[in-house]
């Protein structure tokens, strides 16, 4: 009890409260006989979002991408994320105030969840009336409705709190907007080296600046700060798959040899291309093109006009660098958001316009790829690539406070703010005794007046970033692929006992070799060693399952033996057998002797 009380002491009003919110859900066992009591990690987010909402927690939250797994598939979704919430989850775990369990989902994504611990319990006895007041008013029903805790669900797309027969949706998915005035932006090393008339300069929004001052906000909380930069730039980074010949179908479908080259372009499709009108949605992007290498690369400059909310201003114009080896860079310079002006940017402000340029970004880029890179990227991400996370590379010549790098990452509060734009702080470096470098996940800040001396490092820096986050979600892409086949060989043997599975099957098998094909591998076979050699008559066969291009559905199915028996001696074993657990295939035996 000593130790509690310590440990009690220690807290934080935030703190505190958000033991209570645990203990409400999970606590540890103080018996054998009872079940463990859990919450995962994703709907204590969302349940300290709401207290946010209702002033129980002091804390900021921004936009974050993050992985939801629902029904068996992991999507990205962007939520809004208390990075102090998180923060204070670690601290009340480092006093060992809670506990924290490690599992799986069922597509192999991490998940953590936790309870309140035997002396989280004990600490709790000091928590103050005022305190479990606060909490109780965001986590039950509004009266006179029965007093039964708030639970989570999630439903594909939005986050649900249900008690009894009261239900509310919770706006962790919508992300806040801000008004800002944005140019394009490119590094000199992207450029092109030759000069000459197709090198075109950006264009600038400078004089346009004061635009966004007039319009409004959807942020409702009032955020903190603790970090401020001045002129910034950001770069965002992804790794598609591209080659020399998609370059040059893109540099001909722009024009760049054309006297009037760029345009508004656009992934519709025309299939009436002889009739007089054509209609397509509002919201397209318009581009320029600033220079190109025929083969190599193409930078240009886009400009969107997707449909923003209702006073919201935004002059979001992007520098574009597609390369033929898949790095594709998104540049701006942020030129004001909301009433401040470049040269004093606050971190809150700056992550609600990465969320949007991220968003923009990916439907932008969608009327610029082919339908068959396209449809890589939805084989890759599940049939959700516009939710596709990039990284941030953020380049300031001002940072207010000057520090120390290493104080970035120590100060809790700017360590924080910063990994709202850079994920979890990783590390921090002084480049110069000017210019600072802080690493996190999702992003990184390179601060100082020298920061363009190193664009070459950056840059390079950024390609193989994104090239590491696109082998990580094609690694998880392939465990789901492993985790269906593995599921469809347990379908197959369930055919005899239940013949209507014959129809998952197919339909697995049918999606399995969709994916197959487009990761460049054409699926053929299916193919395994049975293990069970009395079921098939003494002897382990290897059984293929082969996708019929011209049926598509239909299965072929060879049997192979070592040769030692003639078919004849199978027939009765082995081929009976077969024909009964596969009434509907076509069964073929062929000796490993014949051609």
């Amino acid at each position: 009890m000593a130790e509690a009380t310590v440990a009690a002491a220690m807290l934080t009003s935030n703190q505190f409260k958000l033991l209570y919110l645990i203990s409400l859900y999970a606590v540890a066992s103080n018996s054998t006989r009872q079940n463990e009591r859990w919450i995962r990690h994703v709907p204590l987010l969302v349940l300290m979002f709401e207290g946010i909402l209702c002033d129980a927690f002091d804390f900021d939250y921004a936009p974050a991408s993050m992985r939801l797994s629902f029904k068996g598939k992991t999507l990205r979704r962007w939520i809004n994320f208390s990075r102090e919430g998180k923060a204070a989850i670690d601290d009340l775990w480092a006093l060992r105030l809670i506990n924290g369990l490690k599992l799986s989902s069922d597509d192999f994504q991490p998940i953590t969840a936790y309870q309140v611990s035997i002396k989280g319990q004990l600490a709790l006895r000091l928590l103050p009336r005022y305190f479990q007041d606060t909490v109780d008013t965001f986590i039950y029903p509004p009266s006179p409705l029965e007093r039964r805790l708030m639970v989570v669900r999630y439903d594909g797309q939005n986050f649900i709190l249900r008690s009894g027969g009261y239900s509310k949706l919770s706006s962790i998915t919508e992300s806040d907007d801000v008004s800002y005035v944005s140019s394009p932006f490119l590094p000199r090393c992207l450029r092109s080296r030759s000069g000459g008339f197709y090198k075109v300069q950006e264009r600038s929004n400078a004089d346009r600046a004061r635009e966004c001052a007039m319009g409004s906000t959807s942020i409702t909380k009032k955020t903190s700060e603790a970090v401020t930069l001045g002129d910034v730039y950001a770069l965002i980074g992804e790794w598609v798959p591209f080659g020399t010949n998609q370059i040059v179908a893109l540099n001909e479908r722009m024009g760049v040899l054309d006297r009037c080259q760029g345009g508004i372009l656009t992934s519709c499709v025309d299939n009436n291309p002889t009739d007089t009108q054509f209609k397509v949605p509002v919201g397209q992007t318009s581009v320029r093109v600033l220079d190109y290498d025929f083969v190599r690369f193409t930078n240009f400059e886009a400009e969107s006009h997707f449909p923003e909310t209702q006073g919201i201003v935004q002059v979001e114009n992007f520098g574009m660098h597609l390369n033929s080896d898949g790095s594709l860079i998104y540049g701006i310079k942020v030129e004001a958001i909301m009433d401040r002006l470049g040269d004093d940017v606050a971190i809150d402000h700056l992550s609600r316009l990465l969320v949007d340029v991220h968003q923009d970004s990916s439907m932008l880029v969608n009327d610029l790829l082919s339908r068959y890179q396209l449809s890589l990227l939805e084989m890759l991400y599940l049939g959700d690539s516009f939710q596709r996370n990039k990284y941030n590379c953020i380049l300031s010549k001002k940072i207010y406070p000057k520090l120390p790098a290493q104080a970035y990452v120590n100060d809790p509060r700017i360590a924080n703010e910063l990994a709202q734009v850079l994920g979890d702080i990783q590390g921090s470096h002084d480049l110069t005794p000017d210019d600072v470098l802080v690493v996190g996940k999702a992003g990184c800040l390179f601060s100082g007046p020298n920061v363009f001396r190193y664009e070459n490092v950056f840059t390079a820096y950024v390609g193989l970033v994104c090239r590491d986050i696109f082998i990580k979600n094609f690694f998880a892409r392939t465990f789901v692929l492993d985790a269906t086949l593995k599921e469809i060989r347990q379908l197959v043997h369930k055919v005899h006992r239940e013949p209507a599975t014959v129809l998952q099957v197919r339909e697995k098998l049918s999606e399995v070799a969709t994916g197959g094909s487009k990761k460049g591998n054409r699926f053929r076979a299916l193919k395994w060693q049975e293990t069970d050699a009395a079921l098939w008559g003494g002897i382990r066969p290897e059984i293929e399952l082969s996708f019929d291009d011209k049926h598509e559905f239909l299965l072929f199915v060879s049997l192979r033996y070592d040769g030692k028996r003639s078919p004849h001696v199978l027939e009765d074993d082995c081929y009976q057998k077969f024909l009964e657990l596969f009434k509907r295939a076509e069964v073929i035996l062929e000796d490993d002797a014949s051609p």
